[in-house]
């Protein structure tokens, strides 16, 4: 059965296949201060499903504490097996098998970034944005999220990989969202997405509710697991908690979109060192004036994301980055299968001639988007590196009323994701913050000017 693979690792390529499929997995019974081990025969899916459950919280649960016994699995050669793999997207060909420590390095070296650096990312001291573009530094530093807490993030999928494709064997298991896109924080909630089919919809008020229900008690077991629930929603997710490091996570089911535009988004973060560091910022930002949370009907993480490439694309002169689904149409497209994406290939085409700093470039956002982008009248398009005009779409659309205050474009359905944004009070607020700190930011130049007091 052909999994799909788990790994962005520059130079290795590991699928849950080598994982789980062809691997003895076996249990280790405590006898005194020996182990003894038998390989596992149980023979029903709930009962394998339980089984491993027990086996890998327990890995787990000797490795966070710092010591992990002697556990081994029987694998394929020409895997690279690390707890701490990483569950992403694939890479083309087999590579030999790495020692652990190489496994280390290539991790540190390509899937989180090193601390940022004035020679990395401050393109113009003294261009009178110096104090903004050094607390935009130190924020990054201090909260984007660490290889460490990866690592954490990509064992405990492995666990729940190994559990539920017991359960619903051929499923794929996919981490998506800020915890793989580059715009992870420290105390970011890990996002999950179980494809069960590329072809066949899944009906999410019945049937998506009933495979969360039954991954809820196949979970049950785990004791690095609590607090699960299923919430029946317009998408259901299945809520849970990781109780060494407290990590929050949400587990859809079939979301292919949010699987493509998590992938959209790495690249877009590795086109240029200064969209990682802006996005935490600009976040950091709009949650302090509590205008990013889509429940209250502001704009979503997501959102603010596609907002900044925006503004990165047509706000700024020159502009920093293009529409890498033009430049790069066959990688970046609807019709991708979902287990051929990568996360390993380069950018070559991408360059800029834009040295603005991280602070000019945060007042060019608030500015552009407080005076310069009409939302009454213009869609934002990241696919085209510009804006649509909003009737066109709304003649277009298979739901006109989804475009209203706030109209974003997600680059793959077409559907709105600001659509959270549909009341005109609040959307008046949220305009009302980012002009009163783009106005304070031009007269001041000082990042507490705006962070003091919510506006």
């Amino acid at each position: 059965m052909d999994y799909y693979p788990h790994n962005v690792h520059q130079g290795q390529r590991t699928s849950f296949e080598d994982f789980t499929s062809d691997s003895i997995i076996y249990q280790y019974i405590p006898i005194g201060q020996s182990y003894v081990h038998r390989p596992s025969s149980i023979e029903t899916q709930d009962q394998r499903a339980y089984t491993t459950g027990q086996q890998l919280s327990s890995k787990m649960t000797a490795k966070w504490n710092g010591n992990l016994v002697n556990q081994r699995t029987v694998k394929r050669k020409g895997s690279c097996q690390d707890d701490s793999e990483m569950p992403g997207y694939s890479k083309k060909g087999r590579h030999e098998s790495l020692t652990e420590n190489e496994c280390e390095t290539k991790a540190s070296s390509s899937v989180q970034p090193a601390p940022l650096t004035s020679k990395v990312i401050i393109y113009k001291p003294g261009d009178g944005y110096d104090n903004i573009t050094e607390d935009i530094v130190h924020h990054y530093n201090q909260n984007h999220q660490s290889q460490q807490d990866l690592e954490h993030k990509i064992m405990l999928s492995n666990c729940l990989y190994a559990i539920v494709k017991d359960v619903f064997p051929g499923c794929k298991l996919f981490i998506v969202g800020s915890s793989l896109n580059g715009f992870g924080t420290r105390t970011s909630d890990m996002d999950l997405c179980l494809l069960l089919s590329q072809d066949k919809a899944i009906d999410q008020r019945f049937e998506a509710v009933h495979i969360l229900s039954s991954i809820h008690n196949a979970l049950r077991c785990c004791t690095f697991v609590k607090y699960s629930q299923v919430i029946k929603a317009k998408v259901p997710i299945l809520k849970f908690t990781d109780i060494k490091k407290n990590i929050e996570c949400d587990l859809n089911i079939n979301n292919g979109v949010g699987i493509r535009n998590t992938h959209l988004l790495k690249y877009y973060c590795m086109a240029d060192p200064r969209v990682g560091p802006l996005m935490l910022y600009i976040k950091y930002w709009a949650r302090f004036h509590d205008i990013n949370d889509a429940r209250k009907r502001t704009i979503s993480s997501y959102s603010l994301a596609l907002m900044l490439i925006h503004y990165l694309q047509v706000g700024c002169d020159p502009p920093v980055l293009p529409s890498l689904q033009k430049l790069y149409p066959a990688r970046f497209n609807a019709q991708v299968g979902l287990r051929k994406l990568r996360l390993d290939e380069s950018l070559h085409n991408v360059q800029t001639s834009n040295r603005d700093s991280l602070g000019k470039l945060f007042c060019g956002f608030l500015e552009y988007f407080a005076f310069h982008f009409k939302p009454d009248q213009e869609v934002i398009s990241v696919r085209e590196a510009g804006v649509l005009p909003i009737q066109s779409v709304r003649y277009n659309s298979d739901e006109p009323s989804q475009w209203k205050c706030l109209c974003i474009e997600e680059p793959f359905d077409r559907s709105n994701t600001a659509r959270s944004v549909f009341d005109a009070f609040i959307f008046q607020r949220v305009m009302h913050v980012f002009k009163r700190s783009a106005r304070t930011l031009k007269e001041t130049r000082k990042a507490k000017s705006i962070l003091s007091q919510p506006f």
